[in-house]
């Protein structure tokens, strides 16, 4: 409709964003369930999971392991024994928050 082929949008993607739009997609859910644990769902991690469209616990592992560099088991250990969120910090900048990876 619009007249552009799927490997146009794809290549505007890359040259804009650094990423395919199935990788932005991807990323965007990782950080919709990050934000859903940090604000403290009562939910069990497996209903988050499949609420955020992944296919079953070995998925969700698989790309947290991906985007954040660690299995949710170690990001859950380091909860309990720091007592802090690991999983990102809010920096504020003006009217702008970014969210970056804690360390």
């Amino acid at each position: 409709m619009l007249g552009y082929s799927d490997r146009n949008i794809r290549r505007a993607f890359q040259k804009e964003l650094g990423v395919c739009p199935k990788e932005l997609s991807g990323i965007i859910r990782f950080q919709s369930l990050l934000r859903e644990l940090n604000n403290g769902s009562q939910s069990h991690f497996a209903d988050v999971a499949v609420k955020y469209g992944y296919y079953d616990q070995a998925h969700l592992i698989n790309q947290f392991k991906r985007y954040y560099g660690l299995t949710p088991n170690q990001v859950f250990k380091q909860v309990k024994s720091k007592e802090t969120c690991p999983f990102f910090t809010i920096k504020k900048g003006g009217n702008r928050r970014s969210y970056v990876k804690s360390e």
